[in-house]
Order: structure tokens, then C-alpha cells, then sequence
């Protein structure tokens, strides 16, 4: 554990460790634990709400594809005129 700075709401998070855990300026997600709060890298956080859909999702088809093919009628249907 480490002691980091804190002045008017805003945390110092040393070089070393933002190097470590892949934050980047202006891109980091809070998730608060009830008695914690976690600082987590954008990419971090996308992969753990896939993991959580994830179980949702087994043996259905791809959802991107579904959009993809759902936009390409729509497009089709606009160009047609109908």
C-alpha cells in the first residue's frame, strides 16, 4: 500500500504505477466497493463487463454482427425508398 497525495478532490497517482496499471490522463474509471474505492484503467474496465456478459451471451450469435446486419436492411431499405 501507498500514501498518495490529495488536494481539492484530486488523487496523485505516482508515474511508476500509472505506468504499471495502464492509466492514461483523463482515462480512468472509479468503482466504488462500499468500503473501497478502485481506480481501474478504461480497458480494465471494458474487460470486466464483458467477463460479467460473457455468461450471458454463450451460444447466441455475435451481437456486433446482429447490429451490422440489422443496419445493412436498414440502409437497404432507405436506399430502395421504402
Amino acid at each position: 500500500m501507498q500514501k498518495v497525495p490529495m488536494t481539492q478532490g484530486r488523487i496523485v497517482i505516482p508515474a511508476v504505477l500509472r505506468r504499471k496499471y495502464g492509466l492514461v490522463d483523463g482515462e480512468v474509471v472509479l468503482d466504488d466497493q462500499g468500503s473501497s474505492l478502485r481506480i481501474l484503467s478504461v480497458l480494465e474496465a471494458v474487460r470486466a463487463a464483458q467477463a460479467l456478459a460473457a455468461p450471458y451471451l454463450k451460444g447466441r450469435p455475435s451481437l456486433a454482427d446482429e447490429l451490422i446486419r440489422d443496419r445493412c436492411a436498414e440502409a437497404a431499405e432507405d436506399y430502395r425508398g421504402d
